[in-house]
């Protein structure tokens, strides 16, 4: 059974003709034959047709779309070589420098009299005792504190 024009018009209006449909519309109102009952629709399909039937020549620049990767993304690159480098070779060079510096062999003297030797290794080692001490003494307390708590305790099961 074949839809009448009604039908199709309807059809159309609601979005759910097919192109055949469409088509046989088209057709219909481009034909001439049109029924008065649908000549107010005749312009909109004339107008459609007239619309299909344009061609133009112009090629659109579509040059946008195309990625072009940003030059910051390549020098980003290459600045953290060049630093990474220099860093490298002031490292060296400084470690070569601090290598070539003989000061410390001057701040030590062999002592040859025994007494004077001996009264300048109690003098250090008095200096190294202080220092020590005062070093140690607060690492003793946290220890002493650590020592309370169940930690160390092996004897509990």
């Amino acid at each position: 059974m074949r839809p009448t024009i009604d039908q199709l018009i309807q059809k159309y209006w609601d979005g759910e003709s097919t192109l055949a449909e469409e088509k046989q519309l088209k057709d219909y109102f481009n034909s001439g034959a049109v029924d008065d009952a649908h000549m107010s629709l005749a312009p909109m399909f004339r107008y459609y047709r007239s619309e299909s039937e344009i061609t133009t020549d112009f090629v659109p620049d579509l040059s946008f779309t195309q990625e072009s990767k940003p030059k910051v993304r390549y020098l980003i690159p290459k600045i953290m070589g060049i630093a990474a480098s220099l860093l490298l070779l002031l490292t060296v060079t400084y470690q070569q420098l601090d290598m070539d510096d003989t000061s410390y062999n001057n701040k030590y003297t062999e002592v040859e009299n025994p007494d004077e030797a001996l009264a300048i290794a109690i003098e250090a080692l008095g200096f190294l005792g202080t220092k020590y001490k005062k070093g140690t003494t607060p690492m003793s307390k946290g220890l002493k504190n650590l020592e309370k708590t169940d930690v160390f305790n092996f004897t509990k099961n």
